[in-house]
């Protein structure tokens, strides 16, 4: 047999042995530190389904202390070949461990990413075990080094999205320009953060986290296209923005496995559901109270693992004192 046969088979031996390896089913132990019980890691196992919590970060210089602006999972479902996002809303009221109830993102001021990460799995009977903290330098790195993105914009978005952008400006060191005129637009990273930070327009904050899942949209078709190598340029280019307890491996893994669902929309979901939300007001602070948490959870299973799933104890626990807080 000729050398370069013999190169070549071993090559596809094993191409094809790392893609059986990367591709194998996740197993999920259990994790007090993390909120992980038995219940959710079985739920989590066994599955071709991978999930990562990334967390936005305003961690802006004229702004004191870190808050995690946005809150989703991300999944990578090789299962139903799939992308999915799912946004949740940082003002929902639910159980913080060691700090009562409160808003949700209140977890990641008081703990950082281990809190915010234990505080979901408490809540929502998940078993993330990974989390991504990307501050707002990383999302402006990230759209820039795929070459910006496409936006629909109205013309309300158009005046409050370059108020942003001078606001940035001012704070990074950039000078990116505005944007003129509503309609499709190519944005930049700093116009493409302003634009995903608008909560004024239209519904709110409902509203913003819908545009966040959008330029994560935007962001993914490009970055699908891409080759394997042009991806890990893309991932050592968002490197130094990133804070992870991934291991490089996990990593990889993740970002291989996301490569390989091509071609396929992002699915989106946000988590209070719309139909399943009440908007309040508790001591003088306002809060988006689940109406059934334990719909939700059953909403956020369904949307993840395309199965139906019955919330745990704990669940149902947390739901009743939600219930009794707000109605």
């Amino acid at each position: 047999m000729k050398p370069f046969v013999i190169v070549a088979a071993v090559l596809a031996v094993f191409l094809i042995v790392s893609y059986i390896f990367l591709t194998l089913p996740n197993f999920v132990t259990i994790s007090p530190s993390k909120g992980i019980t038995f219940r959710a890691a079985t739920e989590a196992s066994g599955k071709r389904i991978y999930n990562v919590a990334l967390f936005g970060i305003d961690a802006r210089s004229d702004v004191d202390g870190a808050r995690s602006d946005s809150m989703m999972i991300i999944s990578s479902d090789n299962k139903h070949k799939k992308i999915k996002a799912t946004s949740l809303m940082r003002d929902t009221y639910l159980s913080i461990s060691g700090h009562g109830y409160g808003k949700l993102n209140s977890a990641y001021a008081y703990g950082g990413p281990s809190l915010a990460l234990k505080a979901i799995n408490t809540n929502f009977d998940t078993a993330v075990t990974d989390y991504i903290v990307v501050n707002f330098n990383g999302t402006i790195a990230m759209v820039n080094a795929v070459g910006g993105v496409n936006i629909d914009l109205s013309s309300d978005e158009v005046s409050v999205l370059n108020d942003y952008v001078d606001n940035i400006n001012r704070t990074n060191n950039t000078n990116a320009g505005h944007v003129t005129g509503s309609g499709t637009k190519h944005l930049n990273g700093v116009q493409a953060l302003a634009y995903s930070r608008i909560r004024y327009v239209g519904n709110g904050d409902f509203g913003r986290t819908q545009r966040q899942r959008t330029v994560m949209q935007k962001v993914l078709k490009k970055a699908e296209k891409m080759s394997l190598f042009k991806q890990y340029k893309l991932y050592k280019t968002m490197k130094p923005y990133i804070k992870t307890n991934m291991s490089n491996f996990k990593m990889f893994k993740f970002i291989f496995n996301v490569a390989l669902i091509r071609n396929s929309e992002l699915q989106q979901q946000q988590i209070p559901d719309t139909g399943a939300l009440s908007l309040g007001y508790l001591q003088g602070q306002s809060y988006i109270f689940p109406t059934s948490l334990t719909d939700n959870v059953q909403t956020l299973h369904k949307f993840i693992y395309e199965h139906s799933y019955t919330p745990s104890e704990k669940c149902q626990d947390i739901s009743s004192h939600i219930d009794s807080v707000w109605q």
